[in-house]
């Protein structure tokens, strides 16, 4: 979609928690020539903060921050082939 600048997926999957139905969304910024990462479930209905991040040498590094239970924690997403 838009010329390569933003992508969505959708996914499926049961685990120990139970089923989730999820979204990805990617959407590139070419200002500051990165991506942001959006993760919603069907559960929550909802956009958190975005990962945010950049791909080289075929390597993505992506961060935010996060407070599951109230608790303040840096979440780092490695994509690797």
């Amino acid at each position: 979609m838009w010329d390569g600048r933003a992508q969505m997926d959708t996914f499926e999957a049961d685990g120990s928690t139970g089923h989730i139905e999820g979204l990805t969304l990617r959407l590139y910024d070419p200002q500051s020539r990165q991506w942001r990462l959006y993760w919603p479930t069907a559960g929550f209905g909802r956009l958190d903060p975005p990962q945010i991040g950049e791909f080289k040498d075929g390597h993505g590094d992506f961060y935010t921050q996060d407070a599951p239970e109230g608790k303040s924690i840096l979440v780092r997403f490695d994509w690797t082939r």
